[in-house]
């Protein structure tokens, strides 16, 4: 039906500026542009849209139901894109604390 493909146009071309400046910025070696772009998508699609519809429901229903399998879906999808984030993020930190960028191995 039309709401199908509208719905599937929507999904496929909503971010298609996001796709593009990725793009030329990884033609450009700006890596850290693309890392930022990535960043803000996750947390406005996993907190800002989220958070958006639980208060909106909210304010129209006095209880809200919720599916568990749902539920568990989005609460694991958190939790992976925010271990996704603060693994690279911890091994920069080490890296820079630690005043060389390469790795020691000792043997004792």
């Amino acid at each position: 039906t039309n709401n199908i493909i509208g719905g599937l146009l929507a999904a496929a071309f909503g971010n298609i500026v996001e796709l593009i400046i990725s793009i030329f910025a990884l033609i450009h070696n700006e890596i850290e542009i693309v890392q930022t772009s990535l960043l803000g998508s996750i947390i406005s699609n996993l907190l800002l849209v989220l958070g958006m519809c639980i208060l909106v429901g909210g304010y129209y229903y006095e209880e809200q139901k919720f599916k568990k399998i749902t539920a568990q879906t989005i609460s694991s999808l958190m939790t992976l894109s925010c271990i996704s984030l603060i693994i690279p993020a911890a091994f920069n930190t080490l890296i820079e604390n630690n005043g060389n960028n390469s790795l020691e191995i000792r043997k004792e």
